[in-house]
């Protein structure tokens, strides 16, 4: 945000914004609009998702960052549920419990290799690959995790 408009929506708060640098203005804005004043402390996450500053604040590529770290911990949290899944389908008899142990190899095989190979690639992209690939490692998940939905209906 341009310094001109820091400056307007300082005055928009009844705060003096002479004298004072971007990032100390920003602070005290900040602290007028109840958010914690951290621009600038963190250039790797933010949780305030509703500061208007967020963009400005981060780091270039933060998004690519923490978006490959929540597949990441998706992953993971999928890859145990399917391996709780598979203890539980064990028990199971009949024919049914081959079938479904079948589509848990499927699916494992499937998002493991895609998604990890995806986000390898994509932590090494520019943040335009970034923006244009993204939209694929989405649908990559989704249809991972869509699959596992449906597997686990049948239980």
């Amino acid at each position: 945000m341009k310094m001109k408009r820091i400056r307007q929506k300082a005055e928009e708060l009844g705060l003096d914004s002479d004298n004072l640098k971007k990032r100390e203005l920003i602070q005290a804005i900040q602290v007028a609009e109840n958010n914690f004043p951290c621009f600038r402390t963190g250039q790797d996450s933010c949780n305030q998702v509703n500061c208007c500053w967020r963009d400005d604040c981060l780091s270039p590529g933060w998004r690519k960052g923490a978006r490959l770290e929540q597949v990441k911990e998706e992953l993971e949290g999928l890859m145990k549920n399917i391996d709780e899944l598979k203890a539980k389908t064990k028990i199971l008899v009949g024919q049914n419990k081959n079938d479904v142990l079948k589509e848990f190899k499927k699916i494992e095989k499937q998002g493991e290799k895609e998604i990890m190979s995806t986000i390898q690639t994509l932590g090494e992209a520019s943040e335009k690959a970034w923006k244009n690939t993204r939209k694929g490692l989405d649908n990559s998940w989704e249809d991972i995790a869509g699959a596992l939905k449906k597997l686990t209906a049948r239980f």
